[in-house]
């Protein structure tokens, strides 16, 4: 995106809101230009916030793109540097030569998974919740039925002043939704946030110097005679508020974080709260940031899982009826005719790759434990007329020459070379 141009009519320099041709920028101003820090939304839907230097991205700032990525880190004469770079959820640590813009196709030099973000203390902000109410009633009386205690995720909107419907939706879906003040009455950012899914909508303010000074209101039925404007293409849909809508101060805005767990909390009656305020607050824990699974992972993920329980619950069942059988005095089948090895007991459970690795043959030698049978069959057919199975020491004892020869010698031979 172009930066924002110079504003000559602007001679005293502060925060200032502008409007330009193709979107809007709040911020500091120095010598009519944006300079410092500030908020840039194009009508593309295109966002910057962060720091500029005579008018361009210069320093740290946060670009919203349009088709939902992210890029946060560092700038240089409206080019990005180094930062971090989110592509359909998944973080990137990348960097880039410098000299092109993204709008003239800045493509990473280096391109990593990066590690996930790390919260590593607690915070907290205060906010204030968001009446329903009417445009049309003039009496003023603050309606927070629908606000909530609430626990969930954060997630920026696409685009990030929700004055659209949201492209966004499988990751506002059940999370708390983030998006900024302007372009739009509240009533409309309810309205998409809602239909996306949002548990509650978080709505931060563009000025960093603001302060708590009136309660916002939602107002609620025909969004026309809130003179909210519509694209022709826009359905125009009555506005009704059902989960928890709060408005923060801008300055807050690092505290917020995509996919940061939150505690949404609301006091009525809090001491020094005007009337008809309801004071709420966000609580953020020290925690590691990972991001959600597609829905086809999830899939997967729950699939691996069931497929896994239902061979330990096969395993558990042969493993029952083996031990019924055994309290039965009933015979396995590779039992049959092998009354000697009855002794032997959970030995025919042994680990056979352990055996292998061991006596350093291959892998799969001593496979199935037919065959191990088949080994232990032949030395104790050599004892079994003069002492008891019992009495016999376990294969174990056998030369490493023994097994082996056992394991390489044709089935009919393995008795006599036992």
């Amino acid at each position: 995106p172009a930066a924002p141009p110079m504003i000559p009519q602007i001679t005293d320099d502060g925060w200032h809101k502008i409007t330009f041709g193709v979107g809007e920028y709040e911020g500091e101003v120095v010598g009519g230009m944006p300079h410092g820090y500030g908020r840039t939304s194009w009508k593309t839907g295109v966002s910057y916030h962060g720091n500029l230097k005579q008018q361009e991205f210069d320093g740290h700032g946060h670009l919203f793109r349009e088709n939902g990525d992210r890029y946060e880190g560092e700038w240089k004469n409206h080019k990005p540097i180094r930062g971090i770079l989110t592509q359909e959820g998944t973080r990137y640590a990348v960097t880039y030569d410098g000299t092109k813009k993204f709008s003239d196709g800045a493509v990473p030099l280096t391109k990593e998974p990066a590690e996930p973000e790390v919260i590593s203390e607690n915070s907290r902000f205060t906010c204030v919740a968001v009446s329903r109410g009417n445009k049309l009633n003039p009496v003023f009386k603050g309606d927070y039925s629908h606000c909530k205690s609430v626990d969930g995720k954060l997630a920026f909107c696409n685009p990030i002043r929700a004055n659209l419907p949201l492209k966004n939706s499988k990751d506002i879906e059940g999370k708390i939704a983030v998006c900024w003040r302007g372009s739009c009455t509240f009533g409309k950012k309810v309205r998409y946030c809602q239909e996306a899914g949002a548990i509650a909508i978080l709505i931060l303010g563009g000025d960093n110097l603001e302060k708590y000074t009136q309660v916002f209101q939602i107002h609620e039925g025909d969004p026309r005679d809130d003179n909210d404007v519509f694209e022709e293409w826009e359905t125009i849909k009555p506005v009704t508020t059902k989960v928890p809508t709060v408005y923060a101060l801008g300055r807050h805005e690092p505290l917020i974080r995509h996919g940061a767990f939150v505690r949404l909390r609301f006091f009525p009656g809090a001491p020094g709260t005007p009337d008809e305020w309801l004071l709420g607050c966000v609580l953020i824990h020290p925690q590691t940031i990972h991001r959600d699974l597609t829905k086809e992972e999830g899939d997967q993920l729950l699939s691996d899982f069931l497929n896994s329980r239902k061979q330990e619950r096969k395993t558990e069942q042969e493993e029952l009826k083996a031990k019924l059988t055994c309290e039965k005095g009933d015979k396995p089948p590779e039992m049959e005719g092998r009354e000697w090895a009855g002794p032997l007991g959970s030995m025919l459970d042994v680990d056979l790759h352990q055996i292998e690795t061991f006596l350093g043959l291959q892998e799969g030698v001593l496979e199935p434990r037919q065959e191990l049978l088949d080994v232990w069959e032949g030395w104790v057919q050599g004892h079994v007329h003069s002492m008891t199975c019992a009495e016999v020491p376990l294969p174990f004892h056998l030369d490493a020459q023994a097994l082996h020869k056992s394991a390489s010698t044709p089935p009919a031979d393995k008795a006599q070379t036992a």
